[in-house]
């Protein structure tokens, strides 16, 4: 009989908080918008949170060795503004923090 070994990476996670540019105060009710592109034939995994009061925001379970994109829209009633934008690529058990200050004008609709 054959025998298979399968060996699982420990998946990671993303979290980040929001501030005002201006007054460096947390800023709730952004959308943070997380896509990930798997391959060809899988396109693209999107994926939504909302910061909560004290601007924060995470992310679980992601795949180590993807590519994932997060875009910061204040206003989700306009979805062409996009405040901020970065990618990165997560580690096997890896936990990635991010800090975005958005400016004056960009500030979230409550």
């Amino acid at each position: 009989s054959s025998q298979t070994t399968i060996t699982l990476e420990p998946l990671g996670t993303l979290s980040g908080v929001v501030v005002d540019r201006d007054s460096g105060l947390p800023v709730e009710g952004v959308a943070i918008y997380l896509s990930v592109a798997f391959n060809a034939s899988h396109g693209q995994g999107l994926y939504r949170t909302f910061t909560d009061e004290r601007g924060q925001y995470t992310f679980e379970r992601l795949i180590p060795g993807m590519r994932y994109t997060v875009g910061i829209k204040p206003n989700v009633n306009d979805p062409q503004t996009i405040a901020a934008e970065f990618t990165f690529q997560l580690r096997a058990d890896e936990h990635v923090r991010h800090e975005t200050t958005l400016p004056q004008t960009a500030t979230a609709i409550q």
